[in-house]
């Protein structure tokens, strides 16, 4: 849930190149101004396009899982943690999909709906290409991936501010309150993996590129929102 409040001073954790770093860093930022502005019925869009990347979360982790262990990481101490990594992480992640649902229902029981637009194409590109990666037996990007996507979480303040905006009930921002709180914890672990000495070049360059496939697709998911209006006009 990549959505850092520029508002609010923090230390970010930082561990890949300085220029894939301000990637996350924009795509961070543009989040936290669309939420700041969004409309009740955006955000319910928000969560639906949200889900197919939470959705997709544990599967991802499954496959690289299954992938690694095809690699014997037995063998290999760091194939090994990194295996270790994802067994936890699936369980920490799983059932997140129902929560969002939970999340749009809540907003649905108040009246607030949205229409029936497909999956943002943006979204759809950034996770193929991370699917396209796994079936071609890389778990690599994902780490990347993650890291994007859980080194900046949304803020608490943040969330504050949306609810009492937009009339919110906690139970219709559960996800992204459960985010904020979980996800500094979930980087630093990230950290230790990543930032791991013994990483040869090409996995390093693998997780980077990971990283900036979905620092691109969620920048450009924030600037086609209705919301982003003149957001998306002086960055184009």
């Amino acid at each position: 849930m990549n959505h850092s409040d520029p508002i609010e001073p923090h230390t970010r954790l930082t561990i890949l190149d300085p220029d894939t770093e301000r990637l996350i860093d924009h795509a961070a930022e543009a989040g936290a101004w669309v939420l700041q502005h969004i409309s009740a019925s955006d955000y319910h869009t928000l969560l639906k396009n949200l889900y197919h990347i939470v959705m997709d979360s544990v599967p991802l982790m499954q496959r690289a899982a299954h992938v690694l262990d095809r690699q014997r990481p037995h063998q290999h101490g760091y194939l090994s943690r990194y295996r270790e990594y994802l067994h936890h992480h699936i369980e920490e992640e799983r059932d997140h999909d129902v929560w969002l649902l939970e999340d749009l229902a809540a907003l649905q029981a108040a009246g607030v709906d949205s229409d029936d637009r497909p999956v943002n194409a943006h979204l759809a590109r950034l996770m193929a290409a991370h699917w396209h990666a796994l079936h071609n037996d890389n778990p690599w990007l994902l780490l990347g991936h993650m890291w994007t996507l859980e080194s900046r979480p949304p803020s608490a303040r943040g969330m504050r501010a949306l609810r009492e905006r937009l009339g919110l009930s906690t139970d219709m921002t559960r996800t992204y309150d459960r985010h904020a709180a979980d996800d500094p914890g979930h980087a630093r672990d990230l950290i230790a993996l990543i930032g791991d000495p013994a990483l040869s070049e090409k996995i390093r360059a693998d997780i980077t590129l990971g990283a900036r496939v979905t620092a691109a697709g969620v920048t450009r998911f924030w600037l086609a929102s209705p919301t982003s209006g003149s957001l998306s006009a002086s960055a184009s």
